[in-house]
């Protein structure tokens, strides 16, 4: 059970990373000048940043009860595969729907003992 808990851990950590960056390349898109491409992905990260760390953290300022938290986290992440859909990678969002949804039941199945 502690070997499939660290292996959710390092998928969550893995998830979060990739909608970090897609996050990133969903703020810089608004802009065609590449220091505004630059602003807009550093403040979209850091707004996901800051609301990630005030709410869905391991350690959150304003912990919320689990079935919130898997419903933020689940609209959170859906957003890269939503920007996906619209270009028209339907592979990548429907593999990050699948993930996510993954992610999301593991974390209900942990939620008296998470690390995540």
């Amino acid at each position: 059970m502690k070997f499939l808990q660290g292996l959710h851990a390092g998928l969550a950590l893995i998830i979060e990373i990739v909608a970090l960056i897609s996050f990133g390349y969903f703020g810089a898109s608004f802009f065609s000048q590449r220091w505004l491409q630059i602003l807009g992905a550093i403040v979209t990260v850091g707004v996901i940043i800051i609301i990630w760390g005030a709410f869905f953290a391991p350690k959150a300022t304003y912990p919320l009860p689990i079935a919130w938290m898997i419903i933020g986290k689940f609209l959170i992440l859906m957003l890269p595969s939503y920007k996906w859909f619209q270009k028209g990678n339907t592979v990548y969002a429907g593999s990050w729907f699948v993930l996510i949804l993954f992610h999301l039941f593991l974390l209900y199945i942990f939620r008296d003992n998470s690390i995540v």
